[in-house]
């Protein structure tokens, strides 16, 4: 009995952990001026995410809400908009109500089979790109791309929702502008 206990533990254990990726790309030129605490941040709400035509509803607010979630840890005034914008239309209602930076996020690509599975593919991505603005000039701050592959490919899980493994590297890449 414990055998089996320790087999199922085991199994479990890696198909949690160490069996998904995490790639993040940016452009360490870019990222010399560090964000100030006492200021503001306006999120545009990213556009769902899709993978060959599928579209993913509701993972545009899920990975704004947790990018919304970090930037509240570090500043003092944090908003989302309400619907999906343009960066333009994004970035002159930042000025508007006189925001110091527009985060914009986007979905480059998406996908989550969800379920339990067995398959010699990921089966949940994502690519996420965030940009940060600062809103009076208009300028790019700093960006970042993020790719997460869930489980491996031939191991056996319970997966998690693709917006699951996006929390970590969300956070240490929001946390390193300050």
């Amino acid at each position: 009995m414990n055998i089996t206990r320790i087999l199922i533990s085991l199994c479990l254990s890696l198909s949690l952990t160490g069996c998904s990726s995490v790639q993040v790309v940016n452009d360490d030129n870019i990222n010399s001026a560090r964000l100030q605490k006492k200021s503001s941040a306006y999120i545009v709400v990213a556009k769902n995410g899709s993978h060959q035509g599928k579209i993913y509803n509701g993972t545009g607010r899920i990975v704004t809400e947790i990018i919304f979630l970090e930037l509240s840890k570090h500043l003092e005034f944090v908003k989302t908009s309400v619907f999906v914008k343009d960066f333009k239309e994004g970035l002159e209602k930042a000025r508007k109500q006189d925001f110091t930076y527009v985060i914009y996020p986007e979905i480059l690509d998406w996908q989550y089979t969800g379920g339990v599975v067995w398959t010699p593919s990921p089966t949940q991505r994502a690519e996420l790109k965030i940009s940060v603005f600062n809103v009076q000039s208009g300028n790019l701050i700093d960006y970042v791309v993020i790719k997460v592959n869930g489980p491996s490919p031939w191991v056996w899980s319970v997966d998690a929702p693709t917006h699951s493994f996006l929390y970590k590297p969300i956070e240490e890449y929001i946390g390193s502008l300050f």
